[in-house]
């Protein structure tokens, strides 16, 4: 994929919107809490805080140029407010650590997770 990070950024943020849009009555937030959003990112970045990292370089056939040495959950939030969804960014974790996260919120015996795929990776 080529272009620029803001059409990247939109379309993910799009997506998100119409995700939220069409989420069933039983995960709306409550009157006045913001609701915090966890992003998965598979691609190197260089973990500054629990929810910032800067992307070191692209993999997997990706190549947004203006994108490397930015901070990704910046330019998420960025992207979400144009799109008006009303969202933090609490984490950002990579694949493997996501669906080991989200593994073990449906199942406590969950231990491990796999990934294997253009990469592979193991938590």
């Amino acid at each position: 994929m080529t272009g620029s990070s803001d059409a990247l950024f939109d379309y993910i943020a799009a997506e998100l919107a119409k995700f939220v849009a069409q989420e069933g009555s039983d995960f709306k937030q409550s009157p006045g809490r913001q609701r915090e959003l966890g992003f998965t990112f598979s691609f190197p970045v260089m973990k500054s805080s629990i929810a910032s990292g800067t992307l070191l370089r692209w993999t997997k056939g990706f190549s947004i140029d203006d994108m490397v040495g930015q901070d990704v959950v910046a330019e998420l939030a960025k992207a979400m407010e144009r799109q008006g969804l009303d969202m933090r960014i609490v984490a950002l974790v990579n694949d493997t650590v996501g669906t080991l996260a989200g593994g073990r919120y449906n199942n406590n015996d969950v231990d491990a997770s796999v990934i294997l795929g253009t990469g592979s990776n193991a938590a």
